[in-house]
């Protein structure tokens, strides 16, 4: 829920705040946190699914202006829909889990986009060890902001560095992800260039203690989003044999 400068009419379209009717006679209406709103959100807190309960307040004038049966229709379905959303691709996405291994992943490529994740991921899993696999994106953005990144990881309680994910780019500034590993001085890091042999390692990590509460959480732009599949589908192989 966020604070919004304007208004939106009802047939979903911006409209000028100073204007009473949208183009289609439609009623503007608006919404946000503060109580001005028509719409607006009270007592808002974090909840244990990482993201924010509140109260939903609607000004009374919109229900005396309108049909009382529709508004409430519109509420239940918004709450029966809202409550099977299960997010977006490649944010905080769940692959599965399977012994005590969830696994999750995120598209994130810079140190605030990082560290906001990591502090989410603590949030919703306080007492489970985080295991994080990050694939920087770019040489050139690596060597703007390592210092930037070294105390990015600070919520996990593990960190694996892959090689960068150099996309078009030329490595002119000979950085790998091993640089990035070394600036890391907490948590505990380790470098480990390929993709197929952080699978492999992590495989072996959990299956040495399958009953152990471990969030494995992928974090970059590139082909890491491919670790927590694979991964998982290891995983699945074990436990069949």
């Amino acid at each position: 829920m966020k604070q919004v400068s304007g208004s939106e009419c009802s047939c979903g379209r911006p409209s000028d705040p100073s204007s009473d009717l949208c183009g289609n006679n439609g009623r503007i209406i608006t919404y946000g946190i503060s109580s001005s709103n028509e719409w607006h959100a009270e007592s808002v807190r974090p909840n244990l699914q990482g993201g924010s309960d509140y109260i939903l307040v609607i000004v009374t004038v919109l229900m005396l202006m309108g049909d009382q049966g529709k508004l409430k229709e519109s509420i239940d379905c918004f709450k029966l829909h809202l409550s099977k959303f299960r997010g977006i691709s490649r944010c905080f996405e769940m692959f599965g889990t399977i012994y005590g291994c969830h696994i999750y992943d995120h598209y994130a490529h810079h140190p605030t986009e990082v560290r906001a994740v990591l502090q989410a991921a603590r949030q919703r899993f306080p007492e489970k060890t985080l295991l994080v696999v990050f694939q920087p994106h770019t040489c050139s953005g690596l060597v703007a902001l390592k210092d930037d990144f070294a105390t990015a990881f600070s919520d996990a309680d593990k960190v694996v560095i892959t090689e960068v994910d150099a996309a078009r780019e030329r490595n002119s500034w000979n950085i790998t992800g091993r640089d990035l590993a070394a600036s890391i001085v907490s948590p505990s890091t380790e470098y480990i260039s390929s993709l197929g042999d952080v699978v492999d390692k992590l495989t072996v990590v959990i299956s040495r203690d399958p009953l152990h509460e471990t969030v494995i959480l992928t974090l970059g732009a590139g082909d890491v989003t491919t670790v927590g599949p694979k991964l998982l589908q290891q995983l699945q192989n074990m436990l069949r044999n």
